[in-house]
């Protein structure tokens, strides 16, 4: 097997945009191949795309519900990326959710006010550092806590209470997630 190097392209990369320096190029060139090469060690798939051409380095499996899982894997792995690109610092907020047949059981109501008070008891939670990997998981309903603590991007928690907590989020009838109340800090920093 040979090893191609970058350089023996430069001059046909220079032909093609004159305009470009060979400083520039050999520049644009090696941020392109780190960066290409950074994705694939922390296990990203890399699409490149052009008119004539569509490259794919990952993984290709012909049973829908493996790739279901694996693109779900790959997905989280993306969504870790852009949280550590993006947030400079973290703001103590952790993420959790909980299906229509849990939100029922808790009785939470508008008219209810003394439930946000009310103890929540999970024998099995997992919370997330980024709501964006939350709502990965379909839950019909996402709340929003702080701890002092860094636990991680996601972490399971067992026989645990969850005391002051707040519903952030909830899914309509499409499917869609929906910013609920005041509380739509989150729905803030997207705009």
């Amino acid at each position: 097997m040979d090893i191609i190097h970058a350089e023996k392209y430069y001059k046909q990369v220079h032909e093609r945009f004159p305009n470009l320096s060979m400083s520039q190029i050999r520049n644009i060139i090696t941020y392109g191949l780190r960066s290409f090469f950074g994705h694939t060690v922390i296990g990203g798939d890399v699409l490149i795309k052009a008119n004539y051409f569509t490259g794919y380095c990952g993984k290709l499996f012909m049973k829908d519900e493996t790739f279901k899982r694996y693109a779900l894997i790959k997905r989280r792995i993306k969504c870790r990326i852009r949280y550590k690109r993006i947030m400079k610092y973290w703001d103590g907020r952790y993420y959790f959710g909980m299906t229509q047949k849990q939100y029922d059981a808790i009785g939470y109501t508008k008219k209810n006010k003394k439930q946000k008070k009310k103890n929540l008891h999970f024998e099995k939670l997992y919370i997330f550092k980024s709501y964006e990997e939350c709502s990965m998981f379909k839950y019909a309903y996402i709340f929003e806590i702080k701890r002092k603590d860094d636990m991680g991007f996601v972490k399971k928690l067992e026989n645990v209470t969850i005391q002051r907590y707040n519903l952030i989020a909830k899914r309509n009838k499409d499917g869609k997630l929906e910013p609920v109340g005041k509380n739509d800090s989150i729905w803030k920093k997207r705009a």
